[in-house]
């Protein structure tokens, strides 16, 4: 013998989740893993990077080896999914056989890492 209940039951509304999409690189200059040539006045080093669903939290981390994190990296909206950053090395000698590396997170967990070596030109290029 078989009993069968009846019985409402209540639904609560579906709430969708959304995964947050890690970062993706766009573009850097030099490209990844080729040198950052410093001569006599310095050089630039920059990255886009993509976040289709959370740009505007992105955020750069630039480290040098041997100087630790470093400051003054300019970030730049590139539309309304990605974000560039921008960083002027000094000519230093010090700076030789170091490597740059720069992290863009937009918190997710899955940062996007892009490193240099560096190269310095003798007597800052002259």
């Amino acid at each position: 013998m078989v009993s069968l209940t009846s019985g409402c039951f209540y639904f609560l509304p579906l709430i969708p989740v959304e995964e947050n999409v890690p970062p993706s690189l766009v573009r850097a200059s030099p490209t990844p893993g080729t040198p950052v040539v410093i001569d006599d006045v310095g050089a630039v080093v920059y990255v886009v990077v993509a976040d289709t669903d959370n740009a505007a939290e992105l955020s750069f981390t630039w480290e040098l080896t041997g100087e630790g994190l470093l400051s003054g990296a300019q970030t730049i909206p590139d539309g309304a999914t990605r974000r560039a950053s921008q960083l002027r090395l000094p000519y230093e000698a010090r700076y030789q056989g170091a490597e740059l590396t720069v992290w863009a997170s937009d918190g997710s967990g899955s940062p996007v890492q892009v490193t240099w070596p560096v190269e310095v030109l003798d007597g800052g290029g002259q």
